[in-house]
């Protein structure tokens, strides 16, 4: 079964796989929320060590509105600390402006992979192209053995253990809604 598509939701959990690659990020939110982190610490680096530098991104293309606007709404944040940035340091970081230094912190977005990092172009996840399968929050709770804890932490968390039941309410109202439409409308 192969996955080529947008990410529809941000609160799903991403496959065991990706974990090294993508921060020990355990769904979708928190991987592109780390990279976001990712870039502006690059960019902060930059501009403390030669004065300047830009966080450059191009428009998003074919995500879901709700992944659109949480990753515009995270390029409003970067643009409010480079503000705060620039009033507060003797260095200036700019995000998305005519720049013509060659101190730039690249923002791309990418389906999830296992590809190399690189240190100034900086993937943000906003497709799924693979061959694993769909990972659910049940197989979360289940299988803690890939995911990170503290050592008083108990397993699975809180969150994850209400998402997995979201997920079981959801998929049975989908099974009640599919039988009566089968049963009603034949």
């Amino acid at each position: 079964m192969s996955r080529q598509r947008a990410i529809q939701k941000l609160d799903i959990p991403v496959n065991p796989c990706y974990l090294n690659r993508w921060y020990g990020a355990v769904s979708v939110r928190t991987a592109i929320d780390a990279a976001f982190d990712k870039a502006w610490h690059r960019a902060e680096d930059l501009a403390c060590r030669y004065g300047e530098s830009l966080i450059w991104t191009e428009p998003w293309q074919d995500v879901s509105p709700e992944m659109n606007q949480y990753l515009n709404l995270k390029i409003q944040c970067l643009d409010i600390l480079a503000s705060r940035h620039s009033m507060r340091y003797e260095s200036s970081i700019t995000v998305n402006a005519p720049f013509y230094g060659h101190k730039v912190v690249e923002i791309r977005q990418t389906c999830f992979h296992n590809g190399p990092q690189g240190k100034s172009v900086i993937d943000i996840p906003t497709h799924w192209n693979d061959s694993e399968s769909d990972w659910t929050w049940e197989n979360v709770c289940k299988n803690g053995q890939y995911y990170s804890s503290t050592s008083t932490e108990i397993w699975p968390r809180p969150e994850y253990k209400m998402r997995a039941m979201e997920e079981q309410r959801l998929q049975a109202t989908e099974e009640r809604r599919q039988r009566y439409t089968s049963y009603y409308f034949k």
